[in-house]
């Protein structure tokens, strides 16, 4: 492992991320849009009397406009672009008169699709805050959001936006009351966890190209969605006793809007040291394990956990994170040590903290302590999370988070 990365500052993205928290479980009553597709609007909204346009709503000082895949086709005609990022600049200034710059956009992913995300202020208006989000809908179209209100409830209003991508429905041809599945296009990508949240621990990431069924969903204590996955399907292998894993991060298919609620497991806190945060709900390790010597692969996930202080958890893309990261740092070979009371990967000591758990230490070249917390689940297979500390510029405290799974080759 390369040791000698920079820290990113994470001043830019509390700024431009820490927002994007808090889905919400939207109501009963479906909502129509143009006629085609309808919605379910969380509680609070109502259609607004101060506006032409049908799909504008308002809850209290804030607006929301949803823009539905048949209204961007007709604006957008008579070619919308195939890149995400090139639709969502062409119809804002299709639709608003004015062009944003590719560089204002954030890379996401929205109810498991591909999307673009601007978070912008208002000049003239000091106390209001808006988010314009572009997603795909299907290989062909395209559905976009834009909402926009009081900086004190921008988290809560983006809580909604968030419920608005997953409830969208084409009542044209609308669920016919099958299963609800999910799958994702991404390898190693999609972490798969013991409970519903970011604070439990990640045991394997979701196999790509497949179809697993959802059990039941589950909200944690920031909103977030999560589904809980079929064990025997997506991680048959682990000793966990329940495997979830975040909505945001899968695609869909069948009737996932009428997924029973089911109970969480109970959380079993790792108590944290030396300044540092990581590890989660110890659930999935095996303390009788222990790694077998040789030659291991370790595989980073392709998207990573941050948040700052005074705010929720986001999601951004882990190159993006790490200064210097590349392709080739996400995977790479090397060998492990068992040393007793821990083991040696890659020049790393990982010592024995309790259980199934290891944690080990190194700095980041601008001297920074960062650590690695592992949890042996088999004698071929050990998960974790890698963790950093960090102090943007205005003296907010933040931290960072990156799952990892190693795998005996």
């Amino acid at each position: 492992m390369n040791h000698n990365r920079r820290w990113w500052s994470l001043l830019v993205i509390a700024t431009l991320f820490s927002v994007f928290t808090l889905p919400a479980l939207a109501q009963d009553e479906r909502t129509s849009l143009t006629g085609d597709y309808s919605v379910l609007l969380p509680a609070g909204w109502e259609a607004s009397r101060d506006r032409n346009d049908g799909n504008t709503f308002e809850k209290d000082d804030a607006t929301l406009v949803i823009f539905d895949p048949r209204e961007i086709e007709l604006q957008l005609r008579p070619n919308a672009p195939d890149a995400v990022m090139d639709a969502a600049i062409r119809f804002f200034s299709v639709n608003y008169g004015f062009t944003i710059e590719e560089d204002w956009l954030e890379t996401e992913r929205v109810a498991g699709k591909e999307a673009v995300r601007w978070n912008y202020v208002f000049n003239d208006n000091d106390g209001v805050e808006g988010v314009y989000i572009f997603a795909r809908w299907d290989d062909e179209s395209y559905v976009a959001v834009d909402m926009w209100g009081p900086t004190a409830d921008i988290e809560a209003n983006l809580a909604d936006v968030r419920s608005v991508f997953r409830t969208i429905q084409d009542d044209t041809n609308p669920p016919s009351g099958e299963a609800c599945t999910v799958s994702t296009d991404q390898a190693r990508t999609v972490s798969l966890r013991v409970g519903p949240g970011f604070n439990r621990t990640s045991v394997a990431f979701l196999p790509d190209g497949e179809d697993f069924d959802v059990l039941g969903q589950s909200s944690d204590d920031d909103g977030n969605v999560w589904y809980q996955l079929d064990k025997a399907q997506a991680a048959p292998t682990t000793s966990a006793n329940e495997i979830w894993v975040l909505s945001d991060e899968v695609a869909t298919q069948g009737d996932c809007i009428s997924v029973a609620d089911a109970d969480a497991p109970p959380i079993v806190p790792i108590t944290q040291g030396g300044g540092s945060s990581g590890g989660g709900s110890q659930g999935g390790g095996d303390p009788g394990a222990q790694p077998a010597a040789g030659g291991w692969t370790i595989t980073f996930s392709r998207t990573s956990n941050a948040s700052c202080a005074g705010t929720g958890n986001f999601i951004l893309p882990t190159i993006d994170l790490w200064d210097g990261w590349t392709e080739a740092d996400f995977t790479s070979n090397a060998s492990l040590t068992f040393t007793g009371n821990g083991f040696i990967f890659d020049g790393t000591r990982f010592t024995l903290r309790e259980g199934a758990t290891y944690i080990g230490t190194w700095s980041f070249a601008d001297g920074r302590n960062t650590q690695m917390y592992a949890t042996v689940i088999s004698s071929t297979q050990i998960v974790g999370q890698m963790v950093g500390n960090a102090t943007a510029s205005d003296g907010t405290a933040c931290s960072a988070s990156t799952d990892f799974n190693l795998t005996k080759n």
